[in-house]
């Protein structure tokens, strides 16, 4: 089960030194093209310069700014400080989807929605979602990642109120009670490491405040995005675990939390986290295969195999969506069916090399069949 481990984009920590004020002209949103088809084609062709353009500044910036007073040296500035940096927020969103070989792709939803999905360069290899939230003129106010658990203006605030020496301030922001002395020496801590990326610093920084890092969400979310960049490690599934005894029912939780159920063997809780997700962002190729190996380990094998065909019905030119309900079918000792979905992967140009499966113990069976010794004579007569 793998998830791309959080990354706080490097544009929006670089807002925090660039506070100077600056008068905007124009619209809010210049884009001459507007709404969800403009987002998702932007987003999907690396057009920089067409998402910058429908950024509405002023919107995000008031999403930025919630809860803080009138007077504060921040409203003033933030909304120039957006719309002069557009373009390198654009650029650093659509670098941060396609990051390490990975694609953003449209998710098509049955709302009206910008929604898009970033996947790895293999299926199964890591998947995210980000939802646009756009304004009644089709321009972008936010978006939000369901790996993350947050949205890009809490971020921003977040970033922008942990450079503040100001204790109240940042135990409102983080949804605790108090912080003292040491805690809010840590949250500058906290702050520098992040404006430097320097995720070793940071980690520290959140180990000297455990106790409140548990407390608070936000402060959780953070630790284990940071943690992220090892799956297999103990600290990461540990922090997981805290959040699922702690936050549970947050919805914003709920896609991270998939792959805690997977770790703990919690897989009816998992599969009702993948079925939530696929309710909010539609039924695609990944999230179905989340579904289907849930299933899988339930040991409902049925419905898992019908999972894994719907899986290749989404998208069948992806050779793994295939290999997936092959090997599966080998597995439970289902040659004919194996050999049957084979010969429906042929269909589309997609063959299985024998080499590969000689070397995978779970084909031996399928390989050794009367079954497979047809299919393979009759391609070799073709």
């Amino acid at each position: 089960m793998r998830r791309f481990r959080s990354q706080v984009p490097a544009a929006l920590l670089a807002l925090v030194p660039m506070l100077i004020p600056f008068a905007p002209a124009g619209a809010a949103c210049p884009a001459s093209e507007r709404g969800r088809d403009a987002v998702v084609a932007a987003v999907v062709t690396h057009d920089v310069d067409a998402l910058a353009a429908l950024i509405d500044a002023p919107a995000l910036a008031t999403r930025v700014l919630e809860g803080l007073p009138d007077d504060d040296e921040f409203v003033k500035v933030m909304p120039g400080v957006i719309e002069r940096t557009r373009p390198v927020i654009a650029g650093n969103l659509i670098r941060s989807l396609t990051a390490l070989g990975s694609t953003a792709v449209e998710q098509r939803t049955s709302g009206r929605g910008a929604v898009v999905r970033k996947q790895g360069a293999t299926l199964g290899s890591g998947v995210d979602y980000v939802e646009f939230s756009l304004g009644r003129d089709g321009c972008i106010v936010d978006w939000t990642s369901l790996m993350l658990g947050t949205s890009v203006s809490r971020m921003v605030r977040q970033n922008l109120l942990l450079s503040r020496d100001d204790a109240g301030l940042l135990a409102s922001l983080f949804g605790v009670k108090r912080l003292d002395g040491r805690q809010a020496t840590q949250m500058r801590a906290l702050a520098d490491a992040l404006r430097r990326s320097d995720h070793v610093a940071a980690l520290a920084a959140l180990d000297g405040m455990k106790a409140l890092a548990r407390e608070s969400f936000e402060l959780s979310m953070l630790r284990v995005g940071l943690l992220a960049i090892d799956h297999e490690a103990p600290a990461y599934r540990e922090a997981l675990a805290d959040i699922a005894e702690r936050f549970g029912d947050d919805e914003r939780a709920q896609f991270m939390l998939v792959d805690h159920y997977f770790y703990s063997g919690e897989y009816a809780a998992g599969l009702h986290s993948v079925e939530n997700l696929q309710q909010r962002v539609g039924e695609d190729e990944e999230n179905t295969l989340l579904r289907a190996t849930m299933l899988r380990m339930m040991t409902r094998e049925g419905e898992a195999i019908e999972a894994m065909r719907r899986m290749i019905a989404l998208a069948p030119a992806r050779a793994e969506t295939h290999g997936v309900l092959v090997a599966y079918l080998a597995e439970l000792g289902r040659s004919a069916d194996a050999v049957a979905a084979m010969q429906a992967a042929a269909e589309h140009g997609i063959t299985f090399d024998e080499a590969v499966m000689r070397a995978e113990p779970a084909y031996a069976q399928l390989l050794a069949s009367p079954e497979y010794a047809a299919h393979r004579e009759a391609a070799a007569a073709e």
